[in-house]
């Protein structure tokens, strides 16, 4: 591809980034018109970062068609791609994040997602692009939570991240980290002792993306399931589902595994037609989960 195009391809990868947070529903125009420019021009650097995004997409529910497979075959092309063909170290962090922290945990255990997205986070910081490096570190700390590791290694590795993102002044780290660290303390010991700089719950302000006040709502439920407090995890749950970015994503196969338990402990107490709805919702999207990776989600459906 000549220079110029390959300038414009690097505009759509940036207006790509600006839309997934701020307006995601547009995200799908941008990604397939760097995929039309690659077939019609020829191939630059930035056109694996097409693919690599294409297939993101094809993981979000809210298209015509979920392709599963589809996606992590495009995803690994796309990074053996920029290995062997773009030889640019400096695009893989990028890469590491979009398909480890958006694809890979469909059909790959989250063990090994959380190693890639921290080499991503480390590749990013050697290259001084400390964007890619804390949106790495924030998707490899949530795989971390998800996969179930030890609470206490855990906290000693968000505290890690929290304290770089704040020595990089990366807002993005520290907001989140501070979300991840409150809901790791929550669990060790309701934050007692293990969360010395404890404050009160965060509030999103009104100008903040969706996708934080998402993540917001996605803990809250947490927290409140794993102290026992049911109708209060039902609340944020349905605030959580309510919003439109969370489909197809980690987040939204835990949430619904969450609200499916807690819908059982509430159905002890009063007979609703939508707590049992919840339950059977659960099993069945944690079934269509397993079907790609029984590592990651076959225990839920258990």
């Amino acid at each position: 591809m000549d220079k110029e195009l390959s300038i414009t391809m690097k505009f759509y990868n940036f207006i790509t980034t600006v839309a997934f947070f701020s307006k995601p529903e547009i995200l799908p125009f941008f990604v397939h018109r760097m995929i039309q420019l690659t077939m019609e021009y020829g191939f630059c650097k930035y056109s694996t970062m097409g693919f690599m995004n294409y297939a993101m997409v094809l993981c979000s529910s809210s298209m015509a068609k979920r392709n599963i497979l589809s996606a992590s075959r495009l995803g690994k092309a796309a990074l053996s791609c920029s290995k062997k063909r773009c030889h640019s170290s400096d695009q893989l962090p990028y890469l590491y994040c979009v398909y480890y922290g958006f694809v890979a945990f469909h059909t790959e255990p989250l063990q090994s997602c959380a190693d890639m997205l921290q080499k991503g986070f480390e590749a990013a910081l050697v290259h001084g692009d400390i964007g890619t490096a804390f949106a790495n570190s924030v998707q490899c700390i949530k795989n971390l939570i998800m996969a179930g590791g030890s609470l206490s290694s855990l906290l000693v590795t968000v505290n890690y991240h929290l304290e770089l993102s704040t020595k990089y002044r990366s807002q993005t780290g520290i907001v989140y980290h501070t979300i991840f660290r409150e809901t790791i303390s929550t669990l060790i010991d309701k934050g007692g002792s293990t969360n010395p700089e404890h404050h009160p719950e965060y509030q999103p302000a009104e100008d903040v993306s969706a996708i934080l006040v998402e993540t917001v709502y996605f803990h809250r439920a947490i927290q409140a399931y794993w102290l026992g407090h049911s109708e209060r995890c039902l609340y944020f749950a349905d605030k959580f589902f309510q919003m439109s970015s969370n489909k197809g994503k980690l987040n939204g196969i835990e949430m619904t595994f969450i609200n499916g338990l807690n819908s059982f402990q509430l159905l002890r107490r009063q007979s609703s037609a939508k707590l049992r709805r919840a339950g059977k919702k659960g099993i069945t999207e944690l079934k269509a989960a397993a079907s790609n990776s029984s590592w990651n989600f076959s225990n839920k459906v258990s």
